[in-house]
């Protein structure tokens, strides 16, 4: 029999609508109902050459959600599961798209430079590298030097000038990170975001429904525009001053900010035109960089990652298993650049939920299906800094500029979305 006609017979699926942004429930969004058929026909046969990004992502969610039908109640052969990541990962890159074979190269080139070029600060630094370089030969990557990756400077007029419009704009709300300690843990984080937040309102009412909030269970900060609500994940670690300014000009001047703007033009523009979102990543990424000067780590890693999950570097993708050893080493030699002592405990639980971002399915290492959402962060800053760099060669003024681009989210460089908005502010 069948996997289909086998899950026909004994289970119903009720598709709700499912939070993109988290892996699908079991308990709330599979239910059974009378051993009744379920036809999920559908899902194998998903066509993924659409053009709306919310058809894909609803096609991206039913699809992990029958993937997760067959891994946990059926155990089917190890063939269909092996078709079932194949699928998953298509739909997946689809939607987000996969890294840049040169862009990941250098990535892991510059890895490997500070590697073989490092100052062994502690006793253990030493033994890490040797390991990580090790590993990172096993690769087998062809023409893999060390290379340090040069210093972002054709960005450099665009992103002060960036940093100056935040300024402007927000100056007494960058001036309350100044009394923060210098390692903010969440609930000081709340309380910062939410003095933030009193006094962007007293300027603009429009932002008087939004509220900061700690979420249990996480690690990360996200914005969610249909609730109105800033999460900080109770498990976030701790930021620097200049870390938590990079964190706030990203969540709330980016998409905060155009989702509030947006709603005042067409509500479609408060939570997104279809394929914005590499542009309104970017530009949360874009306005992090104009901060702190630095493109954050997570980023360039995830987006590294990706690609040797996809196998867009060597010969082959590694697996779930061989991503988890070469994370870890990351971290351990990172951390023994400071410190003999390392933090075993707090690097296995980061290196976890680093890895379940990109891998999903079935616990274990076997056939599981790579999530290449994270691409569009590094991806979507390149398109934003060419933007911007753009615009000023055009004598357009970056207040005129970013007045624009913060007006609802959509992409700036997608000439039917400038049509669009245009048209509803004329």
């Amino acid at each position: 029999m069948s996997v289909v006609n086998s899950l026909s017979l004994h289970r119903k699926l009720t598709l709700r609508r499912l939070d993109f942004k988290t892996k699908p429930n079991l308990h709330s969004k599979i239910r059974t109902k009378n051993k009744q058929k379920a036809d999920i026909k559908a899902v194998f046969g998903i066509d993924t050459d659409y053009n709306h990004e919310h058809t894909l992502k609803h096609s991206l969610c039913v699809s992990d959600l029958a993937r997760t039908v067959i891994s946990y109640y059926v155990e089917p052969t190890a063939i269909v599961r092996e078709n079932w990541g194949k699928k998953y990962t298509q739909v997946s890159i689809s939607i987000f798209g996969k890294p840049n074979s040169s862009i990941d190269k250098n990535l892991l080139a510059n890895l490997l430079y500070e590697v073989v070029n490092h100052q062994p600060q502690s006793k253990i630094s030493h033994y890490y590298a040797f390991q990580l370089n090790k590993f990172i030969n096993n690769l087998n990557i062809k023409q893999l030097e060390p290379v340090q990756a040069k210093k972002i400077n054709e960005y450099s007029h665009a992103s002060e000038v960036t940093k100056a419009y935040l300024y402007a704009n927000y100056a007494k709300e960058f001036a309350i990170f100044n009394k923060a300690s210098n390692k903010i843990q969440p609930k000081e984080l709340q309380k910062i975001f939410s003095k933030c937040l009193k006094s962007i309102t007293k300027k603009d009412k429009n932002w008087a429904s939004w509220k900061v909030n700690i979420q249990k269970n996480s690690a990360v900060i996200s914005v969610e525009p249909k609730d109105y609500l800033i999460n900080i994940g109770e498990n976030r670690r701790p930021l620097t001053r200049l870390e938590a300014k990079g964190i706030f000009a990203h969540e709330f001047l980016a998409h905060v900010q155009r989702s509030v703007n947006g709603k005042l033009l067409d509500n479609q523009l408060s939570l997104g035109l279809p394929e914005y979102l590499n542009a309104e990543e970017g530009l949360g990424v874009w306005f992090e960089y104009a901060i702190t000067g630095i493109i954050p780590q997570k980023i360039t890693d995830r987006y590294l990652d990706i690609a040797l999950a996809l196998g867009e570097i060597g010969n082959r993708q590694i697996t779930k298993k061989e991503l988890v050893r070469f994370c870890t080493l990351r971290e351990q030699f990172r951390e023994s650049l400071d410190s003999d002592y390392i933090n075993q405990k707090h690097i296995t639980a980061k290196v976890n939920a680093h890895v379940n971002r990109i891998y999903r399915g079935k616990k274990g290492n076997d056939f599981t299906g790579v999530f290449s959402k994270d691409v569009v962060y590094l991806k979507g800053f390149i398109r934003v800094a060419n933007f911007m760099k753009a615009q000023l060669g055009r004598q357009i003024s970056i207040n005129n500029t970013l007045d624009f681009v913060l007006s609802g989210k959509f992409d700036p460089t997608n000439l039917r979305h400038v049509a669009f908005v245009t048209a509803l502010k004329e």
